[in-house]
């Protein structure tokens, strides 16, 4: 690494790598240039939002920021995986909802009673 890669903030680091790399690590094959980068993040919405369900999408994003900010054409999707299984019952939810245990929470009512389902209720919470 570069004295002037140690300086850059670390999204920056690999944006310059995404940017500068002509080959595959593991291949023999030169990397076609692209006209446009995707950056792709997800979270499940199975349970209490958290700092660390958010830190897939804090990276996600900070790296496609750092490609925009190198010039880069960037599309960022984020994706709700909304077909997850409630697994356990969250803190906060009532005892009730053992019996949607297995189910995907896409199909599981809101326990608030204020969004369409479960998983609405949560996207609309991380947003």
């Amino acid at each position: 690494m570069s004295e002037e890669t140690k300086e850059l903030f670390w999204a920056d680091q690999i944006a310059k790598e995404i940017l500068t790399r002509k080959t595959f690590h593991y291949l023999d094959k030169e990397i076609p240039k692209l006209d446009e980068y995707t950056v792709k993040t997800s979270a499940s919405l199975s349970g209490v939002l958290h700092i660390g369900r958010l830190s897939d999408t804090i990276r996600g994003a900070s790296v496609a920021r750092a490609l925009q900010d190198a010039g880069a054409k960037v599309r960022f999707i984020w994706v709700a995986e909304d077909m997850d299984p409630l697994r356990k019952i969250p803190h906060g939810v009532p005892d009730s909802y053992s019996d949607y245990i297995g189910m995907p929470v896409t199909d599981i009512p809101d326990p608030e009673g204020c969004h369409s389902s479960y998983a609405a209720h949560h996207v609309a919470e991380y947003f």
